[in-house]
């Protein structure tokens, strides 16, 4: 390839790494133009974007959703909307770094166990996190040391990866290794539902929606696993091929009629069995009217 030389005239910006690296051939055309434009000036409005690239304003939001998602943009609600733009910009200098690090040893520590948690050579964007999850996500380094290990184990060991999950944690308030065990604990919990569920439908992989709704069964409806389990069997006896909505029907219908533990599904079970056979005696004692003995002339008089 014959060498192209690069020459910066006018107003310049700066483009994420991984805009390149992981998403170019992930994005559309529009996604592409859409984030150019954030970057170049991240005050534009979604209705200024629309214009600019003549779309409506319902297909610039999908495609800002696209960035959103993967942490390229961050959408910051003040009273213009502006999108701020989110990603590594090391504000430290070498010498601040080096002041900070000498003050903490736990953090110095941290760093220095990075190699080894990751399975890789730390970067500048590496020690950055651990100094920003501190100072600017107040985590203490302990929990700082804890959410590395969790990353690694999950095999988010990119930087922005690392960033992302300790957002999540930051808006969860997860500020202690008691409260993100609990989380690590119930996400575990998610996975291997998700896994079963996976299985029983004989799908390879779910999409969003069908997490987000599997999700609700627990996080809305209060349902345990067991419940769960036990609407995918009875899913499987009532239809041949199941799918998570006919699943959900079954459960709604449930918290509906009061079910919440296995054991309210035994009472209600048998609530309808009893009925059905306290009306089969009871036609069968000759208590029912047999309203077709009747004639019509009697029918009129009552």
């Amino acid at each position: 390839m014959a060498e192209v030389n690069c020459i910066l005239g006018g107003r310049n910006f700066l483009v994420p790494c991984n805009v390149v690296e992981q998403y170019l051939s992930e994005c559309s055309e529009y996604q592409l133009k859409l984030l150019l434009l954030v970057l170049e000036n991240p005050k534009l409005t979604e209705e200024e974007l629309a214009e600019r690239l003549s779309l409506t304003v319902q297909e610039v939001e999908v495609d800002l959703k696209f960035w959103l998602a993967r942490g390229v943009l961050e959408k910051k609600e003040e009273k213009h909307e502006e999108i701020k733009t989110e990603f590594f910009n090391l504000k430290l200098t070498t010498k601040e770094l080096t002041q900070i690090l000498n003050e903490s040893k736990e953090l110095k520590f941290i760093i220095e166990q990075l190699s080894a948690i990751l399975g890789r050579l730390p970067n500048q964007f590496d020690m950055l996190n651990v100094i920003d999850f501190n100072l600017n996500l107040d985590m203490q380094p302990e929990l700082i040391l804890y959410l590395l290990k969790y990353c690694a184990t999950i095999g988010k060991k990119s930087a922005q990866a690392i960033k992302n999950q300790a957002k999540i944690w930051f808006e969860l308030n997860i500020n202690s290794l008691e409260s993100a065990e609990e989380y690590i604990k119930k996400a575990h919990k998610a996975g291997e539902l998700q896994a079963f569920i996976k299985t029983e439908l004989n799908i390879k992989a779910l999409t969003s929606a069908q997490m987000a709704v599997i999700e609700s069964w627990q996080t809305d409806l209060g349902f345990g696993e067991e419940l769960i389990k036990k609407a995918c069997a009875l899913a499987k006896l009532q239809k041949e091929r199941v799918n998570v909505h006919y699943i959900n029907g079954i459960l709604n219908n449930w918290y509906k009629d009061g079910v919440r533990t296995l054991k309210d599904l035994d009472i209600k079970k048998n609530t309808a069995k009893n009925l059905k056979t306290s009306r089969a005696r009871f036609k069968s004692n000759g208590n029912e009217p047999e309203f077709s003995s009747l004639s019509q002339e009697d029918i009129n008089r009552l």
